[in-house]
């Protein structure tokens, strides 16, 4: 069985592909990673430093609390 991508490291990470709307992208374990609507979001740190370092992808800042006034 493959892993989530998602796992309970720190909080998600939202980064925004800059050459495709859709895409899957397939680490060096094996996992697929999704990219839907621009978008890939992820707390998993295989994932992150993989996005991190591929030109594609730029990370996106966190957003602002909604209840914040």
């Amino acid at each position: 069985m493959s892993k989530p991508i998602l796992s309970a490291t720190d909080t998600a990470q939202v980064f925004r592909d800059k050459a495709f709307k859709s895409r899957t992208l397939i680490l060096k374990d094996g996992r697929a990673v999704p990219v839907e609507n621009y978008t890939v979001t992820t707390s998993d740190k295989d994932v992150i430093a993989y996005l991190d370092g591929h030109a594609d992808f730029a990370r996106q800042p966190a957003a602002a609390d909604s209840t914040a006034e």
